[in-house]
């Protein structure tokens, strides 16, 4: 009988509540993310035989591009991590309430130009941050909510553009250079996507035999036919489009997704832009990473350290306003997740009343994690009752209850907790993490603190003084990019 663990609850958290989807590698469950006040999700749980290093690399590969990856027409991704009960590895990623294209039909030409270009403008996403998708399909297409807006899923395949690669795809949609052994790259995923848009026209891929062999052949030397029926049923010029998607030399086929639309605005008379304002934002908001090569070997040391050896440290990440702090923390989340670590992020805010309110997120996620209650001498940390612990005995009191119940997490878990912009926090606060940090020496617990010490506030100076002098700590100071990184930057937006 085919597993079923609806019902079950991993690390205390993802409820699992109905199988959607089964697949070689695992099964794939709509979730209820308690930490998030039961915020629905798609829950995809390897098989018990498949969390071995294959399997488990190309969910990392999946889990790695799309927290890379955020854009209207592609699937976030929210977690990666490991069943403390099994072992299993499992990734979290939004819940699309919608069937696949696999289902769509052709109404109307309009609608078929709109799915098209959405889907050009996700490719060039892709793209434009290195990635390619390498399996570009009718069954890798959500189609969300009821304006049945296109979201590609699945990078399970997904590489870096230029990097080595072996055959991968489905059959049905994989071009003909990567059915010869060439790496896929931005052609390739055209091609797929070519023949996905066939599909969702012909209701058949462009080259069907019931042998694989036959297939392979006619990907590789038979053009795609064009019924007269068919081509009546398309928008003005869109065959042409559906031939160069489909030419069997990669040099033949369109160089990007921008090129395509304009070829759709000459033919058919539209006015599509190659990007909306949404997406102009997504290019903004989660630009690649560059110029912090340095920073991030420190910190992929750290991690494997934590990994590998359980052994804990400090980092301390400084910089001026806007030097990209946090961009570095939602990194090393990624990398940490990657290694199969636990990684808990408090934000301090110029607006939070509360002077605990970034522990008391992590602590929350904490204890939920590892299915602890809240110890009662904890509750004015999370009540926003700073004045309940007022008197000295109970704030040390406050204090060692919190570094034990880290302790004890990690006594279960690696640890990963980042704090960011201590600058922003009060004397209470910086007072409960110096504690903590000091009562967590020798145990796997990463602890990293970000801000800006361009005008610290004395509780800071004193926190980040005492920091340092602790027993393996790092402390990155960035600075701004260098011109060939700031160029970069710049060319990726």
């Amino acid at each position: 009988m085919a597993e079923d663990l609806t019902d079950h609850t991993i690390n205390h958290r993802y409820r699992l509540d109905e199988i959607v989807g089964r697949g070689g590698m695992g099964v794939v469950y709509r979730a209820s993310d308690l930490l998030r006040g039961g915020q629905k999700v798609a829950l995809k749980l390897l098989h018990p035989e498949r969390s071995r290093p294959a399997a488990r690399e190309r969910l990392q590969t999946e889990f790695n591009a799309l927290s890379r990856l955020r854009h209207p027409n592609l699937v976030g991704v929210f977690d990666l991590g490991v069943d403390q009960e099994t072992g299993r590895w499992f990734l979290t990623m939004e819940f699309v309430e919608g069937p696949t294209l696999a289902a769509w039909t052709l109404r109307e030409p309009a609608a078929l130009l709109d799915l098209a270009v959405a889907l050009l403008r996700a490719l060039d996403f892709i793209h434009a941050r290195g990635f390619i998708h390498a399996d570009v399909k009718p069954d890798n297409i959500l189609l969300d909510g009821a304006e049945a807006r296109p979201r590609i899923a699945d990078f399970g395949l997904a590489g870096m553009l230029g990097a080595p690669g072996t055959l991968r795809g489905t059959l049905p949609y994989t071009a003909p250079e990567v059915l010869k052994g060439e790496p896929p790259g931005r052609s390739s995923d055209f091609y797929g996507l070519g023949a996905t848009l066939y599909e969702a026209v012909a209701g058949r891929s462009p080259f069907e035999a019931e042998r694989p062999e036959d297939i392979i052949a006619a990907h590789l030397a038979r053009p795609p036919e064009f019924p007269e029926e068919m081509v009546r049923r398309l928008p003005a010029g869109f065959a042409l489009v559906l031939r160069r998607l489909l030419a069997k030399k990669p040099a033949e086929r369109p160089a990007s997704g921008a090129e395509v639309i304009g070829a759709i605005n000459d033919l058919a008379g539209t006015a599509y832009p190659v990007e909306t304002r949404t997406e102009e934002s997504s290019q903004l908001f989660h630009a690649p990473l560059v110029g912090r090569d340095t920073e991030l070997q420190q910190i992929d040391a750290s991690l494997v350290a934590l990994a590998r050896d359980r052994r804990g440290g400090r980092l301390l990440l400084t910089g001026p306003e806007g030097i990209g702090k946090s961009r570095v923390v939602d990194e090393m989340r990624v990398r940490g997740q990657m290694q199969g670590l636990t990684v808990l992020v408090g934000r301090c805010r110029q607006e939070d009343d509360d002077p605990h309110a970034a522990a008391a997120e992590v602590m929350r996620d904490l204890l939920a994690l590892v299915g602890r209650p809240l110890p009662p001498v904890l509750a004015p940390l999370l009540s926003e009752t700073p004045e309940d612990t007022d008197r000295p005995a109970d704030r040390i009191v406050l204090l060692e209850a919190a570094a034990e119940s880290v302790r004890e997490a990690a006594g279960v878990l690696p640890l990963v907790v980042a704090f960011e912009d201590l600058h922003l926090a009060g004397p209470d606060l910086v007072d409960l993490i110096g504690y903590v940090s000091r009562a967590l020496q020798d145990t796997p617990v990463l602890l990293l603190l970000t801000a800006r010490l361009d005008d610290p506030p004395p509780h800071l100076s004193r926190l980040i003084e005492d920091i340092t002098q602790e027993t393996g700590t790092i402390h990155l100071q960035l600075a701004p990019l260098r011109g060939d990184d700031a160029r970069e930057l710049v060319a990726s937006l």
